[in-house]
C-alpha cells in the first residue's frame, strides 16, 4: 500500500497532446483556481481488488483510517496468515498512533530509493495518467475541493472496473526479474 497526492493545477504538465477531429471543437479544461491537494490512499494485491480512500492530506490520523478500512476489506476474505503492507519510509507510516494498527498485518519496509520494490507505485503511474486525462476533458473548471475529491471518486471508480491487479503485481515481478 502507498499513498500519493495529485492536484489538478498539475494537468498542464500531463495534458499535453490531444486527437480532435479539425472540424470539432477541443474539450479541454485547465484550472485557474490552486484548490489544495488530494492524497488517494491505495493497495493493491492478488487476491482482492484494488483498494482506494481519498483523503485531504498526508496525516497519521488519515493513513490510520486507511488502515482500518483495508482490515475491514481483507477480514471477510479469512486468510489463512496475515497480508503483508509493503510500505516506504515515510514518516506517518512510523507514527506510534499508526504502528498500533498493523496488527493484523505483516510489515515490510522497503530500503529507501527502491519503489520498484511496492506494486502500488505502478497503480500510481497508470491512475495519474487517468486523473490527467480525465481533468484535461472535463468542459468546466474545478472550483470547490468537495469537486474535487467528487470527481477523483469517479476515476477511482471507473479505474478499479477497467484494471486488474494482477496486471499491477505482474509487471512488477517483471520488472523485478529483470533486474534479477
Amino acid at each position: 500500500m502507498d499513498e500519493t497526492t495529485y492536484n489538478t493545477w498539475l494537468i498542464p504538465k500531463y495534458a499535453r497532446k490531444t486527437w480532435q477531429h479539425k472540424d470539432e471543437p477541443i474539450h479541454c479544461c485547465v484550472n485557474s483556481s490552486r484548490l489544495s491537494n488530494v492524497t488517494i490512499y491505495g493497495a493493491v494485491s492478488n487476491f482482492m481488488p484494488l483498494v482506494f480512500m481519498v483523503g485531504t492530506s498526508t496525516n497519521k490520523e488519515e493513513f490510520k483510517s486507511f488502515l482500518i478500512e483495508l482490515k475491514k476489506k481483507i477480514h471477510p476474505l479469512h486468510l489463512s496468515r496475515k497480508p503483508t503492507l509493503v510500505l516506504d519510509h515515510h514518516s506517518v507510516h512510523h507514527a506510534h498512533a499508526v504502528r498500533r494498527h498493523y496488527d493484523g498485518f505483516s510489515t515490510l519496509f522497503t530500503p529507501a530509493y527502491s519503489s520498484f520494490l511496492n506494486s502500488q507505485e505502478t497503480v500510481w503511474a497508470a491512475l495519474k495518467v487517468s486523473l490527467s486525462q480525465h481533468f484535461a476533458r472535463l468542459p468546466y473548471e474545478v472550483t470547490t475541493q468537495l469537486a474535487l475529491i467528487e470527481e477523483v471518486e469517479a476515476v477511482l471508480k471507473s479505474f478499479k472496473a477497467s484494471h486488474s491487479c494482477k496486471d499491477f503485481v505482474n509487471s512488477v515481478r517483471e520488472d523485478f526479474e529483470k533486474l534479477i
